[in-house]
């Protein structure tokens, strides 16, 4: 966890990043573990002004639907249809609630901010993401084998 001193050095170094870019864009996501909307808040309202934070109710959400498995610290979700439109529709589920995972609140109220401030990336998801080797569900890798007929 990056401390709140370390990530406004941050944010400054994003900023100059900007406005070096000149005419170029530069999108910035920020992922943090506590989903605090902050980050993707305007700085002039004691944000940091980053363009999207990633949503990790809707990934954790979107596994569980697929895997039905919800054991560790996706034992909070439940995949249902209303947590997969409700996360992409308005960013993370956990916006100050209690996450029994943790045994503490969890996230930022997300009011006013559009739903483009939060992404989840899907694509590649079980052979990309970082829990991978955490998570006893595993893809098969190797493609079918086809006989060779003589």
């Amino acid at each position: 966890m990056i401390s709140p001193a370390s990530a406004c050095a941050d944010i400054e170094s994003i900023c100059s990043m900007r406005a070096a870019a000149g005419t170029k864009k530069i999108f910035i996501v920020a992922e943090n573990e506590p989903q605090d909307t902050r980050f993707v808040r305007p700085r002039v309202a004691d944000g940091y002004g980053l363009d999207a934070l990633w949503n990790d109710d809707l990934h954790h959400s979107a596994r569980v639907a697929l895997t039905g498995r919800a054991e560790a610290y996706y034992s909070d979700y439940r995949g249902s249809a209303q947590e997969l439109v409700s996360a992409a529709k308005f960013g993370p589920l956990f916006q100050g609630q209690r996450y029994a995972w943790q045994k503490q609140p969890r996230g930022t109220r997300a009011d006013g901010l559009p739903a483009r401030a939060f992404v989840t990336k899907f694509r590649a998801e079980f052979e990309q993401h970082a829990a991978l080797g955490r998570c006893p569900f595993r893809p098969v890798a190797e493609p079918p084998r086809r006989h060779a007929h003589a």
